[in-house]
């Protein structure tokens, strides 16, 4: 079979077969990495303006919007859900060391995530604030793209998993806190809510 192939190619020498192979092992490599590097969301520099947002500013329309107690313990809930999705997929999509998770793993923590936002996220779905409702629909869309995400196969080559892991890392790292990462994906509605209220 192998000879045929070999022969109807005009690879007739050894020295032939081994540059053929050799050339199409390259381009196949050169275009696996340039699938990866297309797929990824790139990151960028944190822009002045997201780097300036204060978590506690959202923390406060929790507050005014749904009242003391039950504003923290929601504003907590997203930052918790922001925090697991990064985790889990940050885990997932490197899979090196001891704390890397299987798809298996990270399924499982992924519907754990979802039942316990689903719980609790009725109202945040259902305000009318715009910074509150931003947020809300982030962690929402960044639970649902995660899960479609790992029935998609490859953790690397997979744009719904990207776009998740852009979102969570934004809001864990970014949004939700004030030791702010230099890095930013710009996956966001509430970054992107953010640039659009410091032009106005």
């Amino acid at each position: 079979m192998f000879e045929r192939f070999c022969k109807r190619l005009c690879l007739h020498t050894k020295a032939a077969r081994i540059a053929f192979f050799s050339s199409l092992i390259f381009i196949l490599s050169i275009t696996i990495i340039g699938i990866v590097y297309l797929s990824e969301t790139p990151a960028i520099p944190t822009p002045p303006v997201v780097e300036a947002f204060e978590p506690t500013d959202l923390e406060a329309r929790f507050v005014s919007q749904f009242g003391e107690e039950q504003g923290r313990q929601l504003f907590g809930l997203v930052q918790e859900s922001a925090a697991e999705g990064d985790y889990v997929l940050q885990s997932y999509h490197l899979l090196r060391g001891e704390t890397a998770l299987t798809a298996d793993q990270a399924r499982e923590r992924l519907v754990d995530l979802q039942r316990n936002w689903d719980e609790a996220a009725g109202p945040l779905l259902a305000t009318e604030d715009a910074f509150i409702l931003a947020v809300s629909e982030d962690i929402d869309e960044a639970i649902s793209l995660a899960r479609g995400g790992l029935e998609g196969g490859i953790p690397f080559i997979n744009r719904a998993l990207s776009r998740a892991r852009g979102k969570f890392y934004d809001l864990n790292n970014v949004l939700l806190t004030e030791d702010k990462s230099e890095n930013y994906y710009g996956e966001t509605r509430l970054g992107q809510l953010v640039e659009t209220e410091a032009l106005r």
